[in-house]
């Protein structure tokens, strides 16, 4: 499976990603993960009356914009004991990224900037895609990477120097 990273929605700051993901619930909208960067946690804590007030929650933020992203449980009643010690972002208030698919998913909006493999110079999803260029740019980049690449077991040139 292709990795994910998680944004926020408002912008674009990553969040997390796939490998922190241990649980995604439709009916309650959250992505639950066991690790996140760039989140702020408020100190104030909100009874979930969701489940009778059993569970008690702190909102969680964007620390890069400060939009409401989800919530960190701080106490959890019976009904939401899948979500002890894990922050849950709302599926509204980010975005999932695949990497490798060039597509970005937000909720809430129909259409996605893609860019994608056509037929030679065309227009995908609105982005013109001139893939002879692209494949040109990818091999300038490896031959720059491998040019600048340096490795402690490369052979070693004639050196005229006196010790």
């Amino acid at each position: 499976m292709a990795g994910i990273c998680i944004q926020c929605a408002k912008c674009l700051k990553i969040l997390s990603d796939s490998t922190a993901l241990v649980l995604s619930d439709a009916a309650k909208n959250i992505l639950a993960v066991k690790g996140a960067s760039c989140v702020v946690v408020d100190e104030e804590r909100i009874q979930d009356e969701t489940d009778g007030g059993d569970s008690e929650y702190s909102r969680a933020r964007c620390e890069n914009c400060d939009a409401l992203v989800g919530r960190l449980y701080n106490r959890v009643g019976e009904a939401n004991a899948r979500v002890r010690d894990l922050l849950c972002l709302d599926t509204a208030a980010v975005c999932s990224y695949q990497l490798g698919s060039h597509e970005l998913k937000c909720a809430g909006h129909e259409q996605t900037p893609t860019i994608s493999g056509g037929g030679g110079n065309g227009s995908q999803g609105g982005v013109s895609v001139d893939e002879d260029r692209v494949r040109r740019l990818e091999e300038q980049m490896v031959k720059a990477r491998s040019s600048s690449h340096w490795s402690p077991y490369d052979g070693v040139g004639a050196v005229n120097a006196d010790p």
